[in-house]
């Protein structure tokens, strides 16, 4: 359903499962990964065809809940170019929801040291995405 789900509302339902299922969960965090989730969420978040915030701040949840108190998952992500889209949508291009959940999918990248330097080269601490990841909604 996120490779091709149509109409987007099957994409956010999906994401948005997949995000509640890496919650708190690390075989369910190593299942989604295993299959290529990672990959498809950040494609997601970097889509300019894929305009329904509502998938893009499921999507950024679930790279979160992904990256929460799991070494592995947080290199996936960053080695599958994660941060810059995460990036992108804290920098307002996407709704207070989505801001919210990729800067709080970034502050979780950076408990890991090398990945917290690639993004506060970007321009954001630990504090600020703390700050903008609780700020919302």
């Amino acid at each position: 359903l996120l490779r091709t789900g149509n109409p987007a509302e099957a994409k956010q339902y999906a994401a948005g499962a997949l995000q509640m299922l890496a919650a708190n969960d690390e075989d369910n965090k190593k299942a989604i990964a295993e299959a290529g989730g990672i990959a498809i969420f950040i494609a997601l978040l970097s889509s300019t065809v894929e305009s329904n915030m509502g998938v893009k701040a499921n999507a950024a949840a679930a790279l979160q809940n992904l990256a929460a108190s799991n070494v592995a998952n947080k290199k996936l992500i960053a080695q599958a170019g994660g941060i810059k889209p995460l990036i992108a949508l804290v920098r307002k291009r996407g709704s207070p929801e989505t801001r919210k959940y990729a800067a709080g999918a970034l502050y979780m990248l950076t408990f890991s040291d090398d990945l917290e330097q690639q993004i506060r080269e970007l321009g954001y601490t630990q504090k600020q995405l703390e700050s903008i990841s609780s700020s919302y909604i």
